[in-house]
């Protein structure tokens, strides 16, 4: 299946996140903040990058930009449990992503969204 990473400062929610997507097939690399995102996508191929909008040392915006540079091909879905963008059109908050998810995210929904985005699909 796909390579994930996973950035996620939520320790427990990101462990739910990569035993579901493992449980699913998916190899799963985990980041707890931007900076450990960062080096993990420049020591190794993704296919689908998973981070949060807001995270300490960088999030969703600047990794997804950061994700295209080095890694042409991934796919990048941006999740957020901002109250800030709880307004906003949330398929506007992050430029580059492929998707962005509301948190809480239901499990199913995260796997039918990497399987969806992994297939192209960027509908929301």
């Amino acid at each position: 299946m796909a390579r994930v990473l996973i950035a996620e400062d939520d320790r427990d929610l990101c462990w739910i996140w990569s035993e579901t997507l493992a449980d699913a097939g998916h190899h799963v690399t985990v980041a707890y903040d931007g900076e450990a995102a960062a080096a993990a996508l420049e020591s190794q191929p993704f296919d689908v990058l998973i981070s949060d909008v807001v995270m300490p040392v960088s999030g969703a915006i600047v990794l997804a930009a950061l994700a295209r540079l080095r890694q042409p091909g991934i796919r990048v879905i941006a999740v957020t449990g901002s109250i800030a963008l709880r307004d906003s059109r949330i398929e506007d908050a992050v430029v580059g992503a492929d998707r962005t998810l509301r948190k809480p995210i239901d499990l199913d929904t995260l796997c039918d969204t990497v399987a969806e985005t992994l297939r192209g699909k960027a509908a929301a």
